[in-house]
């Protein structure tokens, strides 16, 4: 029997092989799928007649399933094909590289995290591929032609159980890389490799190492176009144009409204950092500011540090606003809970002005209301849209 865990992307791709066991929580009774796949209750799982396993990188290390695995690989182990791999993992920024990498070497077929399985891409092709810390904590024997990791701060604790095992989980890759590899990573993360090592500091520390010309984008964005230049130029000795590249909707995302008034739509801000770089670039106005949302273990302290120099007054949304509270008494910070999106808006617009700007940049996961932190980041602009 091969196993496969959950019933989500990843693992909906694989089963279309057929043959699979499929173990799900959602499962109450034995079923069969289309693809002639068995679909049965995570409880009925034997790891005595499982001679493979496969989990959706979802599912965290301490869930039963995953503890009485004994042949458990990931969905980069399952697909290792002999091609050259470019990986792109930190904290953020993830996606944005590895679509400026994609922009830059057209001819590579992109996936992974980014939400397309690697089941769904040409084994023919050369990947360029963002690795999240859940695949590469599952990863066994999988490694990239180039790694580029971005900076790597506090997220998905309470999946991880601490910062040390997240940290660990994204240099794991690492130990697998041989001599003819290169990683191009934060020097405070400095590890032992066998790859070739590019380390950098910051954005401008590249940008003079491989002397690179005209960049086109601000912080936080800036880091990415340098990251993927550097892809581009390791493999063909000179530097690309992105001038012409597109950011993501739901990242750092400016709209105006009727009354010409800033509303900026960071859905995609889903940690602590995410939501310090968006707040960076707005220091100098009068900010409102939306949080909140599933929390995910992190530690706001570092949020509230920074939010304590600044014009800032906070509307709370999501189930852990519990969690603020003690900081919000301790720094003294201006807030309101508006405990949804739709009432967070109605209040923001009667204080909204054309000096000011208002910023969705939850540093929260989105799942507590939202399907995703694209449809919190929709249903946000839509509410700016019919503001009168």
């Amino acid at each position: 029997m091969k196993s496969l865990f959950g019933y989500g992307i990843t693992t909906k791709e694989l089963s279309k092989s057929g043959g699979w066991s499929i173990f799900d929580d959602s499962f109450k009774e034995v079923q069969f799928d289309k693809y002639g796949n068995k679909l049965l209750p995570s409880n009925e799982f034997n790891p005595e007649k499982s001679k493979l396993e496969i989990t959706s990188p979802g599912i965290p290390p301490y869930h039963p399933l995953i503890k009485r695995a004994k042949n458990l690989i990931s969905e980069f182990d399952y697909f290792y094909v002999n091609n050259f791999k470019v990986w792109v993992s930190g904290t953020n920024g993830k996606t944005t590289t590895t679509q400026m990498i994609k922009y830059l070497l057209d001819d590579f077929e992109m996936g992974g995290n980014i939400g397309i399985p690697l089941a769904k891409l040409d084994k023919n092709k050369n990947w360029v591929i963002e690795a999240s810390s859940f695949q590469l904590f599952y990863t066994k024997y999988a490694k990239p032609n180039i790694y580029v990791l971005l900076p790597i701060k506090e997220d998905h604790i309470s999946w991880h159980g601490t910062f040390k095992e997240y940290v660990d989980a994204k240099l794991s890759v690492l130990d697998r890389m041989s001599e003819r590899d290169i990683v191009i990573m934060p020097k405070e993360f400095d590890k032992n490799t066998k790859a070739y090592k590019i380390l950098y500091k910051d954005a401008k520390d590249l940008i003079k190492r491989f002397n690179f010309k005209k960049n086109y984008f601000k912080e936080p964005f800036l880091l990415d176009e340098v990251l993927a230049k550097v892809v581009y130029y390791i493999l063909y000795f000179k530097e690309k144009s992105l001038k012409d590249f597109k950011i993501d909707e739901h990242k750092l995302e400016e709209i105006i409204d009727k009354k010409g008034r800033v509303w900026v739509d960071d859905s995609k801000a889903t940690n602590v950092d995410a939501t310090l770089n968006a707040l960076k670039r707005y220091k100098n106005k009068e900010i409102f500011l939306i949080l909140g949302g599933v929390s995910k273990g992190q530690n706001f302290r570092p949020l509230f540090e920074y939010m304590k120099n600044l014009n800032v007054k906070l509307f709370l949304i999501g189930e852990d606003v519990k969690y603020f509270l003690d900081l919000l008494k301790e720094y003294s910070i201006d807030f309101k809970i508006t405990k949804t999106l739709e009432n967070s808006v109605k209040e923001i617009d009667k204080l909204h002005n054309k000096n000011s700007v208002a910023l969705l940049s939850p540093a929260c996961a989105s799942f507590d209301q939202f399907k995703s932190y694209k449809d919190r980041g929709e249903r946000f602009k839509e509410l700016v849209r019919i503001i009168e």
